[in-house]
């Protein structure tokens, strides 16, 4: 059993991302239309924000090879979070393939890849572990500074009365570590997180890539 906590100070409501997209705009080919709508974004103008998260989770089954690696690994974990997100989530995750005898980084149940290249050892082109994984799990909602805002006036916000506050999410996806590269692509199904005619799940693909210095 691992117990992690993890502090995240940022920013809410910087033009950042209204920057990059007029930039990509301006650069693409074309009937090219000015972004619209950022100053009803959260926090529009910029705020300092925090999250407190703590997390705990245990390796429940798993399965070896010959070889002593591991080819099943089932963990279960719950993790609880405090500031502009503030949410109680448990749920599993299996790994199906060629594994380590580590089943990643404590507390990192949401995050499948992590802790593939969190040891920058190895050989050059040494292949350490490449698996599929299935993750589900649900959260229940407090407060989303995110849909409700949070101390600067927001344009469009959501009361905590219209906010769903049991969120499920599935996620599934493939996983590969070569030496000090990590490479991870997963699908992931999010119910909807507000109250309304128009709210749907989520249907989103995340690719991730992580390289490993020694320091």
């Amino acid at each position: 059993m691992s117990l992690s906590t993890e502090l995240t100070v940022g920013m809410l409501g910087l033009r950042l991302a209204d920057d990059v997209q007029t930039s990509l705009h301006n650069v693409t080919p074309g009937n090219r239309r000015d972004p619209k709508g950022w100053q009803h974004q959260i926090s529009d103008g910029g705020e300092p924000t925090l999250e407190y998260r703590a997390a705990i989770d245990t390796l429940a089954w798993r399965e070896k090879t010959d070889q002593q690696t591991d080819w099943l690994q089932v963990v279960g974990g719950a993790e609880a979070a405090a500031g502009y997100n503030t949410y109680g989530w448990a749920g599993g995750l299996v790994k199906l393939g060629w594994m380590g005898n580590d089943y990643g980084t404590p507390g990192n149940i949401i995050q499948p890849l992590a802790g593939l290249a969190n040891d920058a050892g190895g050989d050059a082109n040494s292949l350490r572990e490449f698996y599929a994984f299935a993750r589900a799990g649900g959260y229940g909602v407090a407060y989303n500074a995110l849909l409700e805002g949070q101390f600067r006036p927001s344009g469009v916000t959501y009361s905590s009365s219209q906010i769903e506050h049991f969120v499920d999410e599935f996620q599934y996806g493939v996983a590969l570590s070569i030496s000090r590269l990590s490479l991870m692509y997963a699908l992931t199904r999010r119910s909807a997180e507000f109250k309304s005619n128009l709210a749907e799940p989520h249907y989103f693909a995340t690719a991730t890539a992580t390289w490993a210095w020694d320091f």
